[in-house]
């Protein structure tokens, strides 16, 4: 089976949360110290 690649956009407004978002999805777990960007 080919791996799918796809492109994602996240939007929202500051400190809401996207970055702890993505990282759940992309490994599955959620990160315990906060992960500013």
């Amino acid at each position: 089976m080919s791996e799918i690649r796809r492109k994602l956009v996240i939007v929202g407004d500051g400190a809401c949360g996207k970055t702890c978002l993505l990282i759940v999805f992309s490994k599955g777990t959620f990160p315990e110290v906060g992960a500013s960007s």
